[in-house]
C-alpha cells in the first residue's frame, strides 16, 4: 500500500502542474481566430490530455500489473506521445511553410487534413485501449487461440484500414503544402 503511494504521488502532482499548463495555453490560444497552426495545436493537446488521464491510469501499480505488456499501454503511449507529437510537427509546418513562400495553404484542405488525422488517431488507438483492459497481449498477432480474445479480431484489419487511410491524408497534407507553396494566393 505504502509503495502505491509512493509511486502514484509524484504523477499526481505532475499531471496537476501539467493541466494547469494546458489550460492557460489553451485559454491564450482560444483568444485569437482558429488557424490551422492552432487547430493543430489544440489537438496535439487534447492528445496529450487523453496521455495524462491514461498516466493517472498506469501510476496507479495494482492496476498496472494487469496492464503492463498489453495493447492498453501501446495506444497511452501513441496517444500521447507519437500523435500529440506529430501534430506539433504539422501544425509548426503549417505556420512556417507560408510564411517562407509568401502563399497561404489552402484552408479547406487543411481543414480535412486534421479532421482525417485526429479522428484517425483516436479510431485507431481507443480501441486499443479496451483491447488492453480485457488483458489483450502486446505481440501476438493472431488472438483465435484464446477463446476471451476472439472478439477483438475484428478490430485489427479495422485499424490496418484506418492507418492506410491515415497515411492517404498525409499525402493530402504534403500536396496542399507543395501546391500552397508554388500555386496558392499571395499572402
Amino acid at each position: 500500500m505504502f509503495s502505491n503511494l509512493v509511486l502514484l504521488s509524484p504523477l499526481l502532482l505532475l499531471a496537476r502542474a501539467i493541466s494547469d499548463t494546458y489550460i492557460r495555453w489553451s485559454h491564450a490560444i482560444v483568444k485569437q481566430y482558429f488557424s490551422l497552426p492552432k487547430l493543430f495545436l489544440i489537438g496535439a493537446e487534447i492528445m496529450a490530455c487523453f496521455g495524462l488521464i491514461n498516466m493517472l491510469i498506469l501510476g496507479d501499480s495494482t492496476i498496472d500489473i494487469h496492464l503492463h505488456d498489453t495493447y492498453f499501454v501501446i495506444a497511452h503511449f501513441h496517444i500521447a506521445i507519437a500523435v500529440a507529437f506529430c501534430l506539433l510537427i504539422i501544425s509548426g509546418l503549417y505556420y512556417v511553410v507560408p510564411r517562407l513562400s509568401g502563399r497561404r495553404v489552402y484552408y479547406s484542405l487543411g481543414v480535412f487534413h486534421f479532421i482525417c488525422t485526429a479522428g484517425g488517431a483516436i479510431v485507431i488507438f481507443w480501441p486499443m485501449h479496451y483491447e488492453g483492459v480485457v488483458g489483450g497481449p502486446r505481440r501476438y498477432y493472431d488472438y483465435s487461440a484464446w477463446e476471451s480474445f476472439r472478439q477483438f479480431i475484428s478490430i485489427n484489419p479495422t485499424i490496418s484500414t484506418v492507418s492506410a487511410l491515415l497515411f492517404l491524408a498525409q499525402i493530402v497534407f504534403v500536396v496542399n503544402l507543395l501546391v500552397s507553396a508554388f500555386a496558392g494566393k499571395r499572402m
